[in-house]
């Protein structure tokens, strides 16, 4: 396989794993969410906030945005580097209410890393693009 190859299934395997995120978000399925999507170790650094780590406190921290009237997630990578077991993504998130108001459009950096459940999101940051 060459590396572009290998590249193109790093991706398709990314995007198997932000169609669960945002399936599972839609379904208010938060927990499903973080423990597929998100490593047992993944930090989460929310702008303005404290660092979120762990399944407990990450599934916690969807909720809360649920909660709050985000009714969908929308992923998009714009850029994606593979590293080895390492990929770096940079991408936009159109956050949406339960009528399909657009409510934030965020930029977001996820660090995924290969392990025995296959790509994860070890890191995820991202800051909103609304002034």
């Amino acid at each position: 396989m060459s590396e572009r190859d290998s590249d193109n299934a790093v991706a398709g395997a990314i995007r198997e794993q932000e169609m669960h995120y945002m399936h599972a978000y839609r379904n208010r399925d938060p927990r499903s969410l973080v423990t597929t999507v998100y490593a047992t170790d993944a930090q989460l650094l929310p702008p303005g906030q404290q660092l979120v780590a762990g399944t407990d406190d990450i599934t916690q921290f969807f909720q809360d945005i649920l909660d709050s009237g985000v009714a969908e997630i929308e992923l998009e990578t714009v850029e994606l580097d593979v590293l080895g077991a390492t990929a770096v993504e940079i991408g936009r998130a159109t956050l949406s209410d339960p009528h399909g108001a657009i409510v934030d459009i965020a930029t977001f950096m996820n660090i995924w890393k290969r392990g025995p459940a296959g790509w994860q999101i070890s890191r995820d940051i991202y800051k909103s693009d609304q002034s």
